[in-house]
């Protein structure tokens, strides 16, 4: 998994020519190092870094998806079976009907997915 430039593989040939094995074999160890320190740095990153975009989008989609429900009027969020005390545990994705709904008991509805 070497990520040679053409570059580095003539610099390495005109090393190698100059040098003993002994050498050569602690260049490669090196660029080995070096390798594996920037792969465990990506990840690093990566792993501290990675979910913020995925995160603030949902949270975006997740405060429009509540501020649209909040500007509706009280006959609007009956027709779609919320009331306002609902609107964050719809948006949440957290929000189940009662026994005494239309539909069946316990059954999920998540803003914006089936219910299941």
């Amino acid at each position: 998994m070497n990520s040679y430039t053409m570059q580095d593989m003539q610099e390495r040939a005109q090393v190698s020519e100059h040098v003993a094995p002994s050498q050569v074999e602690f260049l490669d160890i090196l660029d080995r190092a070096r390798q594996l320190r920037a792969e465990a740095m990506r990840g690093l990153f990566e792993k501290a870094f990675g979910g913020i975009g995925t995160r603030m989008r949902t949270y975006l989609q997740k405060r429009s998806a509540y501020n649209e429900l909040m500007n509706l009027d009280e006959h609007s969020l009956r027709d779609i079976g919320l009331t306002r005390g609902d609107i964050r545990a719809a948006v949440d994705g957290r929000f189940y009907r009662g026994a005494n709904d239309n539909v069946e008991s316990g059954e999920v509805v998540a803003f914006g997915r089936e219910a299941s």
